[in-house]
């Protein structure tokens, strides 16, 4: 099959389709290599994170209006 022909099979669906990452910043330990934003606090508050989380997705939710969100990572 020709470039030109996955092109047009694939470029439709890399426009469509959606993935969102979720960060979850709550480690035991903060790794040497990390450079995602993170805390080893034992004393965080998970309800405050996902309200900011819920709220944050509403924010965005037009950045995936009409697109299929076909994954959706943690990490």
């Amino acid at each position: 099959m020709s470039e030109q022909i996955i092109q047009q099979i694939v470029r439709p669906r890399r426009d469509f389709a959606a993935g969102i990452y979720i960060h979850v910043p709550f480690c035991e330990r903060v790794c040497p290599y990390c450079d995602f934003a993170v805390t080893a606090r034992k004393d965080h508050s998970h309800e405050a994170y996902a309200d900011a989380l819920i709220a944050e997705l509403d924010e965005r939710a037009h950045e995936v209006a009409g697109r299929e969100v076909q994954t959706v990572y943690f990490g």
